[in-house]
């Protein structure tokens, strides 16, 4: 398998934008229903509208207050261990406001519980975004904010709905459904490696750099199978004679090349082609590759001095075997 390096404004990093939107849809967009559930709760309690703004203003507060924490746990855990913890501490509020008797126990549980998992996943996915980018950072952070205004959009007609067929109870029960969807994208938000293992990204770029230089030496190499037709093609038009009756002499340099008829029959004639060509880098190919064993042929690293050396060596295995004969 080829190796490949990341590198920002592309690839992953799209990825990882279209999952910090859909973290953003879920958690902005449902806080910015809050007027709903508040009038719910005055209706489904009989509370005044000061305590029932009370788990409203716990949660802003919770979840702004606990930004250093949530800082300071994103730099010790990692910023997605953090994110999807969030997810699963903000479904676990939700879900037991189910069982509040009162409003003083929505406010322990959508205030405190919920609010603090609400700040661990919604604070430090952006940084992500932007270390993943660099020329198309606006671009990024506008697909990522773009999630809460889908989400405001869409979550008063569900939120409505919810109230109206299951009531208050059951609609924090669904919300907290909803939460856990914040955890599954918050997997995505890993530490680009270039931050995460500067050396060793430093090193994997300079190998591949070094791979890519000696890739451009070998063009037309790693194709055995078009290099065998173009050689096909060539040999014919030179003699009209079968590919299987001839063979590299020698190769002195990229425009000289002579061929022998290694057929020794009563008809045989020895074919000789000295030609001053200024010949295309896929006729020399189409020589070496004759002699390359494919496994090397293959590798990134072969070369022209290297292809020749195998040639070198080839004939005079076969000068070899051909004395043994004899």
């Amino acid at each position: 398998m080829a190796m490949r390096l990341e590198k920002p404004d592309s690839g992953y990093a799209w990825v990882v934008v279209f999952a910090a939107c859909i973290i953003n849809g879920i958690l902005s967009g449902m806080a910015r229903m809050i007027g709903i559930l508040y009038v719910a709760i005055i209706e489904t309690y009989g509370v005044s509208r000061k305590e029932a703004s009370l788990p409203f203003t716990v949660r802003n507060a919770i979840r702004y207050l606990s930004g250093p924490l949530v800082g300071i746990l994103g730099q010790r855990y990692g910023i997605r261990s953090v994110t999807f913890a969030g997810g699963i501490i903000a479904a676990l509020g939700s879900v037991l406001c189910c069982v509040a008797p009162t409003v003083t126990w929505i406010s322990v549980f959508w205030g405190g519980v919920h609010g603090l998992g609400f700040s661990l996943a919604n604070t430090l996915f952006q940084v992500v975004v932007n270390q993943y980018f660099v020329r198309h950072r606006a671009t990024a952070s506008g697909i990522v904010l773009s999630g809460a205004c889908f989400g405001s959009l869409v979550f008063p007609l569900m939120l409505g709905g919810l109230l109206d067929e299951y009531g208050l109870v059951g609609c924090f029960l669904v919300l907290g459904g909803l939460f856990l969807n914040v955890s599954p994208p918050a997997l995505v938000l890993r530490v680009p490696p270039w931050i995460e293992n500067p050396e060793g990204y430093a090193r994997k770029k300079a190998l591949l750099e070094r791979l890519s230089e000696a890739e451009a030496d070998a063009t037309g190499y790693r194709n055995i199978n078009k290099v065998r037709e173009n050689r096909k093609n060539y040999c014919r038009s030179l003699s009209n004679c079968s590919i299987s009756e001839f063979d590299v002499h020698h190769l002195s340099n990229t425009s000289s090349k002579t061929f022998i008829n290694k057929f020794g029959g009563p008809n045989s004639k020895k074919l000789k082609f000295n030609n001053e060509l200024n010949e295309s880098k896929v006729e020399v190919n189409v020589i070496c590759t004759s002699y390359c064993a494919i496994n090397t042929a293959l590798r990134i690293g072969v070369n022209k001095q290297e292809c020749n050396r195998i040639v070198i060596m080839k004939q005079n295995k076969v000068r070899s075997e051909t004395s043994q004969k004899m």
